[in-house]
């Protein structure tokens, strides 16, 4: 209720300015009430609405309100809501089981997470960014042209960095049963050290954060990511947006110090074989990745492209193995291979293409068609179609000879079906490049198309 109820006066104080003072001034009376009270569950679950809804409204805030607002959590309230937690009653419980239907765990983390995200939606807005943006990703869109804070502003950015340290002191220093007792409270620990780096990447660019100080919580990130064959922890990062903000600190990072974007663009591979990255993720890691690229050399880029489709295991690798005593270890390798192949493929396509699309040359695009078209085979099966839908996306940025190479591998897949449901898949990638070429307001490769 607090929620619906603090949405629709914040909606009026943004959309009628003549309203906003006093709309501001009833929301800063009832964030009073919070600094006065003795807590109970109701009134923490109204905190969370309040906390929910400015989130989604963040306009509505003053410098002022906010700073007040965020006063209401210290140490003490943190350490408040572990005790409810510890002294609930039955009634109390049910009310508890309602956070499992969003994964989510009633805790000190969750309202810790709760509080980074308005933090990152304030500042996100503060700089500039679209509603519903993060503030990591309108850095790296807005590079170098992000504007520099003027000194108040400069003053609340040094007060959310010291929340921001607090955070992460309390996450690493807090026993097992309040950080890593259940999946939602690790995730929780996650989402709260990836907002609080993008809060000290935002005090970097604005030279508050010190750049050895800065580097120090990149290095150790990226240490810590590079390490994911040995450390079941990194695979719960990849699943959070931790591992977003970390990719996207380093680009950052990279424009002062190269070295660490050369440092990003060689672990990349490694983290788009983990098949179970989603497509919007890998996009984000991407344009991090671009961002970090753009300061080095031609070789450099050309060199993650390579770096990128090394990944994608060659179908004629798997069964290389065939002695007894390795048999069985080998067929348990194959298999994990090629299950997880169709996802790493994606991953891989849509980095290149992304990388591609930015660095357009002709020399990096017959280098992408050249390398994807030799991990193609003339099988049907998942894997080879991802690559090849993946070349076809790329028809209008290439020469004849590129274009006659896709088509060549169309065919070829096409007369090696061997099943209906086979024929299905090839025919709907064969679509698929035809929109792409009919689409094309310079119908470039129309006629080539029709003629082959």
């Amino acid at each position: 209720m607090t929620y619906e109820l603090v949405l629709a006066i914040s909606s009026f104080g943004i959309n009628f300015p003549a309203l906003r003072p006093k709309v501001v001034s009833i929301i800063e009376d009832f964030v009073s009430t919070f600094r006065k009270t003795r807590f109970s569950f109701s009134s923490y679950f109204s905190l969370i609405g309040l906390l929910q809804a400015l989130t989604d409204k963040v306009s509505i805030l003053t410098n002022d309100l906010f700073r007040n607002l965020l006063s209401v959590f210290d140490d003490k309230f943190y350490n408040g809501v572990e005790q409810a937690i510890l002294s609930i009653g039955n009634l109390d419980v049910e009310i508890l089981h309602t956070f499992q239907q969003y994964n989510s765990e009633f805790s000190s983390l969750f309202f810790m997470f709760l509080v980074g995200k308005l933090c990152t939606s304030f500042l996100c807005e503060l700089i500039g960014g679209q509603p519903g943006e993060s503030l990591i990703h309108c850095m790296i869109s807005k590079g170098e042209n992000i504007r520099e804070f003027d000194a108040g502003e400069k003053d609340l950015l040094i007060y959310l960095f010291d929340i921001s340290l607090r955070n992460i002191k309390y996450v690493n220093t807090s026993p097992d049963t309040i950080t890593a007792s259940s999946h939602a409270r690790l995730s929780a620990v996650y989402l709260i050290k990836a907002t609080s780096l993008e809060i000290i990447s935002l005090g970097f660019l604005n030279g508050i954060v010190p750049i050895d100080e800065f580097k120090s919580y990149v290095n150790a990130y990226l240490d810590q990511i590079s390490k994911f064959d040995n450390s079941s922890e990194v695979f719960e990062i990849v699943n959070s947006e931790l591992l977003q903000s970390i990719f996207a600190a380093a680009a950052i990072l990279s424009k002062t110090d190269t070295a660490v974007g050369y440092q990003l663009n060689r672990l990349f591979p490694s983290i788009l074989s983990i098949p179970m990255l989603d497509p919007a993720s890998v996009v984000m890691l991407t344009s991090s990745v671009i961002y970090s690229l753009k300061p080095l050399s031609q070789d450099e880029i050309v060199s993650s492209i390579y770096g990128l489709t090394n990944i994608l295991s060659d179908p004629k690798d798997v069964h290389s193995d065939k002695t007894p005593e390795n048999k069985s270890l080998q067929s348990e390798r194959d298999s994990a291979i090629l299950e997880s192949r169709p996802i790493v493929c994606r991953n891989v396509v849509t980095a290149v293409g992304e990388i591609t699309q930015e660095f357009h040359n002709e020399s990096l695009n017959i280098l992408v068609v050249t390398i994807i078209s030799q991990k193609i085979n003339k099988t049907a099966d998942e894997s080879n179609l991802i690559l090849l839908e993946g070349l076809a996306s790329f028809v209008n940025i290439m020469e004849k000879r590129e274009f006659l190479i896709v088509l060549r591998n169309v065919y070829d897949i096409l007369n090696n079906c061997k099943s209906q449901s086979e024929l299905d898949r090839v025919i709907a990638v064969w679509v698929f490049l035809s929109e792409i070429i009919a689409s094309d307001p310079k119908k470039k490769w129309l006629n080539v198309y029709l003629d082959n």
